[in-house]
Parts: C-alpha cells; sequence; structure tokens
C-alpha cells in the first residue's frame, strides 16, 4: 500500500484483508521495516476505515515498534 523511508530504512505498509468463519472480510495492517514486521490483523469490518487509518500511519513514519500502539489507540478513539 506504501513505503516512506525513516532513518535510512524503507518502511512498508499494507493492507491485510481476511475472511472470517462466516464469509465476512476483515482488514488489518501490516508494518516492515529493516526485518522487523508488526501484524495487527482483523481490525474492522471497514475497508476503507482501515485503509484511512493506514494512511495516517504512513504520513506519521509509523514503525513495526509503534504500530500495535497506534492501532490500539485508534481503535479507542
Amino acid at each position: 500500500m506504501g513505503r516512506i523511508w525513516c532513518r535510512g530504512a524503507a518502511v512498508r505498509y499494507y493492507l491485510l484483508t481476511e475472511q472470517d468463519m462466516r464469509g465476512r472480510w476483515e482488514y488489518g495492517v501490516m508494518v516492515e521495516r529493516a526485518g522487523e514486521r508488526e501484524e495487527v490483523p482483523a481490525i474492522a469490518p471497514s475497508r476503507n476505515g482501515v485503509q484511512t487509518l493506514l494512511n495516517r500511519m504512513i504520513r506519521g513514519r509509523v514503525t513495526p515498534a509503534a504500530a500495535r500502539d497506534v492501532v490500539e489507540d485508534w481503535l479507542s478513539a
């Protein structure tokens, strides 16, 4: 979905999709940087909502170390 440079290394952002047992789609995010990876699957059933979150993460240069905290803050807002 996107890529930025942060402290000399590329940070890559991905939109995750998965189907639950009932056939409904859920969306999550994955952030990778220099061999480090954080996946937060099944955040919400709204693709647009999770894409908006992911775009904010890209603009904020969120790294894998902070990705889960950012998602949790977004969910609690």
